[in-house]
Formats: structure tokens, C-alpha cells, sequence
């Protein structure tokens, strides 16, 4: 067999648009199926999560028009590899595959063991426009999924969206011939300086916000806080009692502002409380059962190891 020759420009940029088309239809038909997406998606996060995660995913769909002339200069990635997270479902398998395929590249998914039913429901609803624009979901397990990317001479890169100690194990045996991207979290700070001009309600607002998003199970979630000072006796006081106020539920629950962990996040957040308990002072411990766990807010020094600590759950030091 001939080897495929290498699309002109002007073939690249016809091909660009035709994807961006496809990208769009599917935006109006989740917009169309809006309440049935987010039902969908309640069953494993929050349901306010759940109708943010629709319509982010739709805005997302919407715009990738605009990314057609940045990708004017650049090489395809060859075939991807994409071992996606276990949250956010469906912005995450736009997120990460959509962009890598309007540039060319082939894509073939591995959902997280945890919502996998949930991307093959979506994948089955909506497959046609994901195939046509060259992405693919795929039933291999976590291990051999990794297994192939490393071996399979036709997949030339692997994005990883896992912790970074399972990186850190991949990267040991990778092939460096091939492309390695890390999309990974770390322990993302919030900081109340000296010269804040906010109001402390308005503060308040904003932490909850970032520390409690998805139960905490977000990489943009904040994973601590400092607070100078000048500020810390009237907010630290009304941070705690804002998120005591925090409702807690089971998935479903549209009342709800966190909902249960995922098993093996629940048992390490149970372990890291523990520490927490013998190791700061306790400003607020919600309790729950199970995987269910309310807000847990602890006073660290600054030096603390456990402050550095990645929580990924609705723990803030």
C-alpha cells in the first residue's frame, strides 16, 4: 500500500472547516438533548456540575473556529492515545480529544474505569459526528491501553491525565522516540493579599466556588489557602461558616453542593483527615457516609507538609 501523501494547505484548511461543522451540529444536538445530558451526567457528580459541564462542553463545541488559524503552522500529533479522567465526563472527552483531531491527528480514547458507562452512552448518542472527525473510544483496560501506546507504532503520542505518581511509572519504560503529554493537577493556591479591595462575602464566594466545584475533584480546584493577616479574622470565620451551610447529598439530589468521592479519592481524603486531625487545628469537619464527605477546613502552619498535599476532595488547609 502507497503511503498517504501529506494534504496541501488549502486541502488542510477545507478539511479544518469541515470538522469545525461537525463540532457545531453536535453543540445544537446536546443543546437540543441539554436536560438528558445533564441527567446523564448527575449520576456521577453533582447535578449544578452536571449543567455547567453541558453547557461549557457546548460553548467549547462552538468555538473552535476560532483555533483554525493557529493551527495553520503546525504538525499533527499522528495517532493519540487520550487516557481521560474520571471527571467532567464529557468536557473532558471534548477537551481532550476535540482540539488534537481539528489538527489533523486521529484520537482514540480510554474513559476512566469510574464513568466509562457514561462515555460509551455518550459516545453511542453521538459517536457519528465524534468518528467522522477522526475520534474513537476504545474498552481496552487502564494497563493495556498504556501497553499499546507505548508499542503500537502507529500511535504517536500519549496524553495522560492521571496522577503524577502513575506518571512518573509510565514515563519510566515510555518510548522517548514518541510524544508524552502530562495534563495533570497540582496544589493549586488561593491568595487573600494585603492590598485585596474585595469585600470578604465576595472572597468567601470565590473560594467556595474554586475549593468545592465537583466536590473538589477538579485539577483547577484550589487545594489551599492563604490569607494575610489584615483579613484573616473576619474571613477565616465566615469561610467556615459558608461552607458548614454547604449542602450535602447523593447524586440526584438537586439541592446538593457535594456529592460522594469516587471510592479510592473517598479512602485516601478519609486517611489524609486522620493526619490533618493530629497535625492542625479543626476549623470545620462535615461528616458523611461512605464516599460522602462534607467540607473540612484545617489550620496549617505554612510549612506544614500536609498543605502541599494534593486533596482532590472537599478539603481545604
Amino acid at each position: 500500500m502507497a503511503p498517504r501523501q501529506p494534504m496541501t494547505s488549502d486541502e488542510s484548511v477545507h478539511q479544518r472547516v469541515v470538522t469545525v461543522g461537525k463540532f457545531r451540529s453536535l453543540a445544537d444536538r446536546l443543546e437540543r438533548d441539554r436536560s438528558e445530558v445533564s441527567a446523564l451526567l448527575s449520576t456521577c457528580e453533582p447535578t449544578w456540575v452536571a449543567v455547567d459541564e453541558a453547557e461549557k462542553t457546548i460553548r467549547a463545541l462552538r468555538t473552535y473556529s476560532s483555533e483554525i488559524p493557529l493551527l495553520s503552522r503546525r504538525r499533527p500529533l499522528g495517532e493519540v492515545a487520550v487516557a481521560l479522567p474520571f471527571n467532567n465526563p464529557l468536557y473532558s472527552l471534548i477537551l481532550y480529544s476535540a482540539g488534537i483531531a481539528l489538527g489533523g491527528s486521529r484520537v482514540t480514547v480510554r474513559p476512566s474505569s469510574w464513568t466509562s458507562s457514561i462515555v460509551r452512552e455518550i459516545y453511542a448518542s453521538y459517536g457519528d459526528a465524534l468518528s467522522d472527525a477522526g475520534i474513537q473510544v476504545t474498552a481496552l483496560s487502564g494497563a493495556d491501553f498504556i501497553n499499546v501506546a507505548g508499542h503500537d507504532p502507529r500511535v504517536q503520542t500519549l496524553l495522560f491525565t492521571g496522577s503524577f505518581d502513575n506518571l512518573t511509572r509510565i514515563r519510566q519504560d515510555f518510548p522517548v522516540d514518541k510524544g508524552l503529554i502530562y495534563c495533570g493537577s497540582g496544589v493549586s493556591p488561593f491568595v487573600v493579599g494585603p492590598g485585596t479591595q474585595m469585600d470578604i462575602s465576595e472572597i468567601v464566594s470565590m473560594i467556595i466556588d474554586s475549593k468545592f466545584y465537583n466536590s473538589g475533584q477538579d485539577c483547577l480546584c484550589t487545594e489551599r489557602l492563604y490569607i494575610h493577616r489584615n483579613f484573616a479574622s473576619e474571613l477565616v470565620p465566615a469561610l467556615v461558616e459558608a461552607s458548614r451551610e454547604l449542602a450535602i447529598g447523593d447524586f440526584g439530589d438537586d439541592n446538593a453542593r457535594l456529592t460522594p468521592l469516587v471510592p479510592p479519592i473517598a479512602e485516601r481524603a478519609r486517611a489524609l483527615i486522620t493526619q490533618l486531625r493530629g497535625s492542625g487545628e479543626q476549623l470545620l469537619a462535615v461528616e458523611g457516609d461512605g464516599a460522602l464527605i462534607g467540607p473540612h477546613l484545617y489550620l496549617l502552619d505554612s510549612q506544614n507538609p500536609l498543605h502541599f498535599e494534593e486533596k482532590f476532595a472537599p478539603i481545604l488547609t
